[in-house]
């Protein structure tokens, strides 16, 4: 694990990049919707697409809250460079945590240098939250497995050049048939569908993957037939809270916004900051943000004590990303008719935020969870 002064130096170098870098270019990739390719580079240079890897596969491993901190930063300029950072760590965990030593030194060394894109392919037209209920199968054939089925809604996947995918391997109605596969793109048989047209988060790419007799050799089954289920509950919850994070740095953006505006817009003679009806807004955005914080660190070090976290871990999202959505609402009520049009990032912000009190579980799941776990 990283000290304090590795930690420090890391996210100083995230801030840098995402000012220099990123900051500049994302209200024009939100307008075209491009894959920011040559950004995606740069982090891999960097070492960001190693950050939850093993030094052992070529990764710059770090702790979880130094991840965590890194796609806030990110998402604090551009949501969608986040997200395509955390479905590329997603993939490279669940192949971390359940793959074999060849696994794990032919694939994760590659994507930890940024030579091959990770994404992950579980949610199906007719299966989001119910992933029991996955009609993609995988049949053994020998030394293969012929993969059939259809997936949508996953980030990274045109673009990426492996995939982790959910697949059932036998057919009893059962969470444990559930089965993950590496998948390259360049099989035979797998075929990219339509990027959607989303509201927000638009550089990163949501794509339909259709796999057609698909002939995966058996070597690329991660760990055994029936642990799908077991590593996507464990990954997710880092997933999670780093959806949490990336909302966290959307809502302190829009703060930050918001309060310099206070200073500089003046009515009635004064700057609206001296009103109270904008001081007790930013006050209540300043505790909230805080307290999200804390609900992240706090997880973070659970995961890193390896110590039970998954109510923690729902309980950051659910809290956070609402947070953010009321949060970025009253940004722009701040900002008036200023916030509504395009000159101002906050009706960006408003759009991509919505998007993460739905992905990785929607806020009534993780309130589903939470309950259970009480």
């Amino acid at each position: 694990m990283p000290g304090f002064q590795t930690q420090r130096m890391i996210l100083k170098e995230v801030k840098r990049f995402a000012k220099d870098r990123i900051a500049p270019i994302a209200g024009e990739i939100d307008e075209t919707a491009d894959f920011p390719s040559d950004t995606v580079a740069e982090m891999s240079r960097i070492g960001l697409t190693g950050i939850l890897i093993p030094e052992a596969y070529g990764g710059t491993y770090t702790d979880h809250l130094t991840y965590y901190w890194t796609v806030r930063e990110l998402a604090r300029c551009c949501p969608s460079h986040a997200m395509i950072l955390l479905s590329h760590s997603l993939c490279a965990n669940l192949i971390n945590l359940l793959g074999g030593t060849q696994q794990k030194e032919f694939y994760l060394s590659r994507l930890a240098a940024g030579e091959w894109l990770g994404a992950c392919a579980m949610t199906e037209p007719q299966a989001g939250s119910d992933l029991g209920s996955i009609e993609t199968v995988a049949e053994r054939h020998k030394d293969t497995y012929i993969l059939n089925g259809h997936k949508h809604f996953i980030t990274n996947g045109a673009n990426s050049d492996i995939v982790v995918v959910l697949a059932a391997t036998s057919r009893q109605e059962t969470l444990f048939n559930k089965s993950l596969f590496i998948v390259p793109k360049s099989l035979s048989g797998f075929d990219i569908g339509r990027s959607e047209n989303k509201m927000g988060v638009r550089a990163s790419e949501t794509t339909e993957l259709f796999f057609n007799n698909v002939r995966v050799p058996a070597q690329n089954l991660i760990g055994s037939e029936g642990q799908g289920m077991l590593g996507i509950l464990e990954a997710v919850d880092c997933s999670r809270v780093a959806i949490a994070s990336i909302a966290l740095g959307i809502a302190e953006s829009a703060f930050d916004a918001a309060r310099a505006y206070s200073k500089q817009r003046k009515q009635f003679g004064e700057p609206i900051g001296n009103f109270d009806a904008i001081r007790f807004y930013l006050a209540e955005m300043a505790t909230d943000i805080e307290c999200s914080r804390l609900l992240i660190e706090n997880t973070a070090r659970l995961q890193d004590r390896k110590k039970r976290h998954s109510k923690q871990a729902s309980m950051a999202k659910v809290f956070t990303t609402e947070m953010a959505f009321k949060t970025v609402s009253k940004a722009m009520q701040i900002h008036g008719g200023y916030g509504y049009i395009k000159d101002y990032p906050l009706e960006r912000w408003l759009r991509d935020v919505r998007l993460f009190m739905i992905v990785e579980g929607t806020s009534e799941i993780q309130k589903r969870m939470i309950a259970k776990h009480l």
